[in-house]
Parts: C-alpha cells; sequence; structure tokens
C-alpha cells in the first residue's frame, strides 16, 4: 500500500481554508464555510471491528 507518496500535493475537492497540516496530512483536513479546523476542536474515536491472525 503506497502512503504518503507526494508533499503538499492539491486534494481533489479543493481546500477554501488554510491547511492544518500543509506537509504530508496524514490525518485529514476538516473546515466550515468560514474557516479550518485544528486537530483539537475534534471529538473522535477509534472502534477495532476485528482482525484475523495470519
Amino acid at each position: 500500500m503506497p502512503a504518503n507518496d507526494d508533499i503538499q500535493a492539491d486534494f481533489s475537492i479543493v481546500k477554501k481554508q488554510l491547511r492544518a497540516d500543509p506537509i504530508d496530512n496524514q490525518r485529514g483536513e476538516f473546515e466550515t464555510g468560514q474557516r479550518g479546523l485544528r486537530f483539537n476542536e475534534l471529538d473522535w474515536d477509534v472502534t477495532l471491528l476485528g482482525f484475523d491472525f495470519l
């Protein structure tokens, strides 16, 4: 799986606000019509749905 294969690449939906992570965008970008949202302004949760031992 290729990951981080480009630096400061344009998004397929153009952002209107400044980027929160202008280098490699490992955490995604979020914005409203008025401003970009910083990561500490977001509530998020990770849930493990399952896994298989290989």
